[in-house]
């Protein structure tokens, strides 16, 4: 029995190496470590943000199993003696510095004074990442035990040059990881140079993992696209549609170009974040043809979070006039109720599967599509309300013909490029923050804003009027939110 060292799931599946809730590596009885390849501290009310950020960053595409503040411990443990410990067993302490951050370090027992005590003490990597209005104080005001953070450089978080400083972390965080004597990682590493004759070490992501998608990619062809011109490859190529071995995850090629994102001022439903500009995309990337569904979350994540499965009853209230069984669910219904932290650690998992037999193109990666790429996609070369018509009932599901559920994949009309379920089913998580206020000038390759505290979803879902399905409709939801009507779509395309 193997269970994760930081909630109650526990398994004898040995399929399932991660905890499907918290991406943690599952552990034996014995086993008392936990390995961390960095450890994230910040002030919680001014740099929350930006340490979310930087650990999803760090943790997708870059691979990395960074520790980010108390959600990390076991309940009832001690807090800050159980931060100290982890502090002292890992090798990298990323210090997110903003305003103010330090004042109340002069007091003692002050936990960020602690955390930076601690790793100074115990001769951790700092790597401080300061906010441009941050203002390092003086070594003499700033009390004994962490004078000396004031000698350390620090990588500056500058929205306008984030990708740069991001660089910088992972290639410091990546020179400290040496094989640590009785880490799990250790052995891992060993065994990774022994079968590919390499002689540096690369750090193996701790994330949720359910069949082994090494043995499926071995038995598979790849690709195995499903439409458009084909030739047999061992890793996607650009042009031609994909088919994730071991998953049948199938994926349509989107060439570049450039498009209208937003709405015009007469469109029926529009809000006021959907200032119209023009978007220009430089590199084409792949994307689901359907939402995620039941089944591939299931073989992948080792669980099914979704509402709508067979024999749910689907209580009197809310939503539903009378209490009903559900008993038309299928796996192929999209998955719902996946946070935006947990969809990213989906395509985190088939990175490492993928890279582990040279699966991805260079440069690329599994994750969720930026919002302009959704869109862009969504839209497929048109520029009405739903994929270029003004109907929305042949095109997705919506609260005027769901019968109030999901329902599977691929059964309503594609748009132009081949993607269905665009409009309705379920809403589909992006990888941007949000932010209400759109430029009207024409942006390259938008990622959204660099932190926030909403993330992006689009598409509308079965309980949503027309107008929440349409093209250009944003809506948002905090990481960790929950919805049984919020689901998303692979994307894999170009990394920073």
């Amino acid at each position: 029995m193997r269970k994760c060292p930081l909630c109650d799931f526990e398994t004898e599946n040995e399929k399932i190496k991660f905890c499907p809730e918290h991406g943690q590596k599952l552990v034996s009885p014995q086993d008392e470590v936990r390995f961390f390849d960095a450890f994230i501290s910040y002030r919680r009310e001014s740099g929350e943000d930006r340490a979310g950020m930087l650990k999803a960053v760090l943790s997708n595409p870059h691979g990395l199993n960074v520790f980010r503040d108390t959600e990390e411990l076991n309940v009832g443990e001690a807090f800050p003696q159980r931060l100290e410990e982890i502090i002292a067993k890992t090798p990298n302490f990323i210090l997110v510095l903003t305003p103010g951050a330090l004042d109340r370090c002069r007091n003692e027992g002050d936990w960020l004074r602690r955390e930076i005590a601690t790793a100074l003490r115990t001769r951790r990597t700092i790597i401080p990442v300061s906010d441009k209005r941050f203002v390092w104080p003086k070594a003499a005001e700033l009390p004994e035990d962490i004078r000396a953070l004031v000698d350390i450089h620090s990588t500056p978080y500058d929205h306008q040059f984030l990708d740069a400083s991001i660089d910088k972390i992972v290639a410091i965080v990546r020179k400290n990881l040496g094989e640590r004597p009785g880490s799990p990682r250790a052995a891992e590493a060993a065994t990774a140079r022994a079968s590919s004759g390499a002689t540096t070490v690369t750090p193996v992501a701790s994330h949720s993992v359910g069949p082994d998608l090494g043995q499926a990619a071995a038995a598979t062809e790849w690709p195995r696209a499903s439409s458009g011109p084909t030739r047999p490859t061992s890793v996607p190529m650009p042009g031609q549609n994909w088919t994730v071995p071991g998953l049948d995850i199938e994926m349509i090629w989107i060439e570049p170009g450039s498009f209208v994102m937003g709405s015009p001022e007469g469109e029926t439903g529009r809000s006021g974040d959907e200032t119209q500009h023009r978007v220009t995309l430089t590199k084409g990337f792949w994307l689901g043809k359907y939402p995620v569904t039941q089944r591939q979350w299931q073989e992948l994540m080792g669980n099914n979070p979704s509402y709508f499965v067979n024999g749910r009853v689907l209580k009197e209230g809310g939503w539903f006039s009378d209490a009903v069984v559900v008993r038309d669910a299928t796996p192929e219904c999209p998955v719902e109720q996946v946070s935006w932290e947990e969809a990213v650690a989906f395509g985190s998992n088939l990175n490492d599967a993928a890279r582990a037999h040279g699966g991805l193109p260079p440069g690329y990666a599994y994750g969720l599509p930026t919002e302009a790429q959704w869109e862009y996609a969504c839209r497929a070369g048109t520029d009405g309300p739903y994929g270029g018509t003004r109907v929305l009932d042949g095109m997705g599901w919506y609260d005027g013909n769901s019968g109030s559920r999901t329902h599977p994949v691929g059964q309503k009309k594609p748009n132009a490029w081949g993607l269905y379920d665009m409009h309705g089913n379920v809403w589909e998580w992006c990888r941007d923050w949000y932010t209400g206020t759109v430029s009207g000038e024409g942006v390259v390759d938008p990622t959204g804003p660099s932190s926030g505290a909403y993330r992006v979803n689009r598409g509308g879902g079965w309980r949503y009027a027309a107008s929440s399905c349409r093209s250009a409709n944003r809506d948002r939801s905090g990481p960790g939110g929950r919805s049984v009507d919020l689901g998303f779509r692979l994307a894999l395309s170009s990394v920073p």
